[in-house]
């Protein structure tokens, strides 16, 4: 899915900065309901661009490429990754 593959592109190309763990933690709310992301922090530490990007993932399912396992790829490799231990697991 383009949105998911924009928005490992930011966090990748932004390590480690409060803007790429908000990215990762809505990454992750998108693609599975037991987790989930301060809408205050996105608010107050994302850029207008970042920021669309959050909104689009709230609708995620109209993406028009829209796909489950685009999702559980992305699921994957953000537990894999550096913001591993930054998700928040509802749950």
């Amino acid at each position: 899915m383009e949105i998911l593959k924009q928005i490992q592109s930011q966090i990748t190309a932004h390590p480690g900065t409060k803007s790429s763990i908000v990215l990762a933690q809505a990454m992750s709310a998108a693609c599975h309901e037991s987790y989930g992301v301060s809408l205050l922090l996105a608010s107050s530490v994302l850029d207008s661009n970042n920021a669309r990007l959050v909104q689009r993932l709230a609708n995620i399912v109209r993406e028009p490429d829209y796909d489950n396992e685009a999702m559980r790829n992305a699921m994957i490799w953000l537990t894999g990754s550096q913001y591993a231990d930054k998700l928040r697991r509802l749950d």
